[in-house]
């Protein structure tokens, strides 16, 4: 997992101001966490030689679905923090792990991921998805 306090996430304050919208912020952040670890080729397992050889590697969080659900892949707190949980596979050849390859997995590439989702946004986008739950809840709720 990754977790940004208030301060380094410096999500604008409709994103966390309340439950809808920190399910809303949960949600997009989940989906661009997806979406930049599949257009990096990060979801993809890595596998070489057999049973011995070099395999793993891969990151990957839940799949989000048409329907945006209060969900633990990505929780935004009250204080505009956030926690992205996805899973690693370590990187391994046969029993012996691969130590370079795993620091740059966890080290590099899934701080890369987390930095994409989180910080590195589109606001307009953000704001856009927000309301749009919103609206729906408020439909539903009607």
């Amino acid at each position: 997992r990754v977790v940004f306090e208030g301060a380094a996430a410096q999500l604008p304050n409709e994103a966390y101001a309340t439950k809808v919208s920190r399910i809303a912020t949960g949600d997009w952040i989940s989906r661009k966490f997806f979406d930049a670890a599949r257009s990096a080729g990060d979801d993809k397992r890595t596998e070489t030689g057999g049973w011995g050889g070099k395999k793993g590697g891969e990151l990957r969080i839940a799949v989000c679905s048409q329907f945006v659900l209060e969900r633990t892949a990505c929780l935004v707190d009250g204080s505009g923090g956030v926690e992205v949980r996805f899973t690693v596979a370590l990187p391994a050849s046969g029993r012996s792990i691969e130590g370079i390859w795993c620091a740059r997995v966890l080290c590099e590439r899934a701080l890369d991921l987390a930095l994409k989702a989180v910080v590195a946004r589109e606001d307009a986008d953000l704001a856009r998805h927000i309301a749009s739950v919103i609206k729906q809840r408020s439909l539903r709720d009607a």
